[in-house]
């Protein structure tokens, strides 16, 4: 347990609710305000009665764990779920530092030590250092739960670590760094660590049915890793595993993007349209209240993105529940999880429809912060549903219109929270689900979860936000360039190397051997004109064998050296190629031109030309039985013109472009739906500005074939390579200018491909180049950094 002396709960204004399975009838609604209000103690209550082990009704769980439901049939939700109990204790935490309820402290300090608990917990998904952290369930005593179930879910370890780096800041800010250092920060560090390692894998979402990849998950997966990179700097230690990942995570992000709407599950096939709650959830569990802006990057609550979704969630359910029959758009309805639901028949949840609320809630925080609203393309049909006269533009805080958005947007907001208060029972218990026919409550009674969303959405209805976790802040992140590994193929067989001649020798002689002596009865019968003629001949040759090797005795004691006593060049290569013209040419019918002299004797190219006299590297008729590599010269930015590196071609991904192409889940991408992330022709246009246009080139493929990661460190040049690092950044080695505050360093994938035909020229080049080579593998170890050598070296071929 954490150093501060546990307090006793003491909420004597908290109304007591009673766990029971027989709901209540709906209340009939009065003043919004006053039912918020007076619900307000009793969500809390709500909460702390499924905190173990004091509360009413959570009787047999550990302490610091947090139960769904006291349910135990229809459904059984007696179980603890990290994703769940993240988000409860988030809410407490939020809640602890905002209004100084000290009696909520203990608690704090029982998940901690719980949480430590369960990470150690051997289960069915792993153990601590082989994926157990993504197990969804425990049982309420601190067990793994073995049954079947949707495993694992990837987003429990990064909403729990959320949740304790908030309590870790509040430590920091009161004096307590060592209880962060040595309890709070191990706990949350294992959580880092499993999404850094694991958030590129499937896994089934947060409502336990799709295994894919989860608009969700991966949000709050990129939250974690930001804010544990920077409480790691805080208390004097790193998570580069975070700083490498959360850029990754914040790239794929965008693919959930489909123009219109958030797909929240993608890598998957079910048939859904991935119109899901699941999205809205992510907004607001990452919402940050100091955006300066409204991030779609991040698709943050006010973000164009963020409130187009919004429309296409909610609309989604505004013809499928009876309840929500005959309502406008631009009218507050029932919310469920996604319209293709089938769980308990498919009804609208009390969580997502106060998620509804939440998200314009905090839209309304960040455009008061920001003093604007910016209606674009992409967000107009949500405003028209407020405002039918609404064109695009800029408004500021100052004009009528933002005061008439910003009015239409609370009244909206409202409306969430009054669906939700309707179908309320007059205790103020609050289930799982309500019924789509009547709003009757239905399924797991009392839920930890729905307690604790209606407590965000209050605290955001009245501007109580949680900390900035840096999401509109620019993340340090890598320059990604793509670059060209253009070769030309060997044009020659290579030439034999001295094993290579030797094996050819021993292997000539050998197979010599294997016919001596020669059996002659078996070819030549005794006493016919075959046999007569083979003694003959054999004569002429004084009994040697038939290779000429002057007189040879197979069973001398010098028998097997008699083509080294000779002088035999057979094994030579200029013997070899000689052999290979002679065969070529009786093989090959000559062309027209060539008709007339059929008797002049066939050439092979010459091993050493002209351009190897001279060693000219710009040529490409050098070096004939190598392969060749493009290299280029390129000046150092502040130093004197003809200072420069060598390297291959390479050019910065900008804009929409990416290494080659453009693919997302195997669809070609509209322009409008490209993002920083996708691939598009970035290797072509870095070979063209390399070699000039008069190059014919074909690429092998459209995949990179490795990559060259460096590092900028403070005060060097950003492309000089004397400073290359093939390492991957801390916070420390940030550069200090502030030009290059949010700089890295360089990402460089390198695609392969080969020339056809052309020559490079430079002449007229955009990119800084100032000489050009064309070398092979261990000419360019001579000519480039060490560390850049050590990056690449692997990915070129010897000969």
């Amino acid at each position: 347990m954490l150093s501060p002396s546990c307090l006793l709960l003491s909420l004597a204004a908290v109304t007591a609710v009673n766990a029971s399975p027989v709901q209540n009838a709906a209340r009939a609604t009065g003043s919004l305000s006053t039912w918020m209000a007076a619900e307000s103690p009793i969500a809390l209550q709500g909460v702390l009665n499924n905190i173990g082990s004091t509360g009413a009704w959570s009787a047999g769980a550990k302490a610091g764990i947090v139960i769904a439901s006291p349910s135990q049939n229809n459904p059984d939700y007696l179980y603890t779920w990290t994703r769940d109990s993240a988000l409860t204790f988030k809410m407490i935490v939020d809640t602890f530092i905002a209004t100084g309820n000290t009696s909520l402290e203990s608690h704090i300090e029982d998940y901690v030590g719980s949480q430590a608990v369960l990470q150690g917990v051997s289960n069915p998904s792993g153990t601590l250092s082989t994926g157990g952290l993504g197990e969804p369930k425990f049982n309420i005593d601190e067990t793994a739960y073995t049954g079947s179930w949707g495993r694992p879910q990837r987003d429990g370890p990064a909403l729990r670590a959320t949740a304790l780096i908030a309590y870790a800041k509040y430590l920091i800010s009161n004096g307590r760094t060592s209880s962060v250092t040595n309890i709070v920060w191990p706990i949350i560090r294992n959580d880092l660590s499993y999404v850094a390692q694991y958030w590129n894998q499937t896994g089934y979402d947060l409502w336990e049915e799709v295994s894919g990849s989860s608009f969700f998950t991966i949000a709050v997966q990129h939250r974690a890793l930001v804010e544990g990179s920077a409480l790691a700097s805080s208390i004097g230690s790193s998570c580069s595993y975070c700083d490498s990942q959360a850029p990754q995570l914040l790239c794929f992000l965008q693919n959930f993007w489909t123009g219109s709407y958030i797909n929240s599950n993608i890598n998957v096939n079910n048939g859904r349209t991935g119109k899901d709650a699941n999205s809205i959830l992510a907004s607001i569990h990452t919402f940050d209240p100091s955006a300066t802006a409204c991030d779609d990057t991040t698709f943050q609550p006010c973000s164009a993105k963020a409130l187009a979704n919004h429309k296409q969630v909610i609309d989604s359910f505004r013809s499928i529940y009876t309840i929500n029959s005959g309502i406008a758009e631009g009218t507050a309805v029932a919310v469920g999880r996604y319209a293709e639901d089938s769980y308990y028949n498919g009804n609208p949840w009390y969580l997502n429809t106060f998620a509804a609320a939440e998200q314009l809630y905090d839209a309304l925080y960040q455009w008061n912060s920001i003093g604007s609203i910016t209606v674009t393309s992409v967000n107009l049909a949500f405003f028209q549903d407020l405002d039918s006269s609404i064109a695009t533009g800029t408004y500021s805080s100052s004009s009528a219109t933002y005061s008439t958005l910003t009015s239409a947007v609370k009244t909206y907001a409202d409306g969430y929270m009054s669906v939700a208060e309707k179908y309320t029972p007059s205790n103020g218990s609050l289930s799982e689900q309500y019924s789509k026919s009547d709003g009757t409550p239905l399924s797991a009674y009392d839920l930890t979860w729905s307690y604790a969303a209606f407590l965000t959405a209050y605290a955001r209805r009245n501007s109580v936000v949680p900390a900035s976790w840096a999401a509109a802040n620019p993340q340090p992140k890598y320059i990604i360039r793509a670059g060209v590994l253009l070769s030309r193929a060997p044009l020659l067989s290579a030439s034999p190397t001295p094993f290579e001649s030797a094996f050819y020798y021993y292997q000539k002689r050998l197979n010599e051997r294997l016919v001596l002596p020669f059996t002659q009865y078996f070819y030549f019968k005794r006493g016919t004109p075959a046999y007569e003629e083979w003694k003959a001949r054999r004569r002429e040759r004084a009994g040697v064998a038939g290779r000429d090797v002057g007189n040879y005795d197979a069973y001398s004691q010098d028998a097997w050296h008699d083509e080294a006593l000779v002088g035999d060049k057979e094994d030579k290569p200029e013997s070899i190629v000689k052999k290979l013209v002679e065969e070529e040419g009786k093989e090959t019918f000559p062309a027209e031109e060539e008709l007339q002299d059929l008797n002049k004797p066939l050439n092979g190219l010459r091993r050493i030309t002209e351009a190897d006299r001279k060693n000219d590297t710009k040529s490409l008729d050098r070096a004939l039985p190598r392969t060749l590599y493009l290299l280029v010269k390129i000046q150092k930015p502040g130093m004197e013109k003809g200072d420069g590196y060598w390297q291959f071609p390479s050019a910065e991904v900008e804009g929409t472009e990416g290494l080659r192409e453009v693919f997302t889940n195997g669809e070609m991408l509209v322009e409008d739906n490209i993002t920083d992330c996708d691939y598009f022709q970035a290797a072509e246009r870095a070979l063209e500005s390399s070699c000039g246009p008069n190059v014919n080139t074909w690429f092998v493929a459209n995949h990179p074939v490795g990559h060259y990661v460096r590092t900028i460190k403070p005060n060097n040049p950003p492309d000089s390579q004397s400073q290359a690092s093939s390492s991957t950044s801390s916070p420390s080695s940030s550069p200090a200018n502030d030009s290059q505050s949010f700089t890295l360093g360089t990402k460089s994938f390198y695609l392969k491909a080969r020339i056809l035909a052309g020559q490079a020229d430079i002449t007229s080049n955009t990119a800084g180049i100032l000489d050009y080579q064309w070398l092979a593998k261990d000419e360019i170890e001579k000519v480039v950094a060490p560390m850049y050598w050590k990056a690449v070296k692997n990915m070129l071929a010897e000969r």
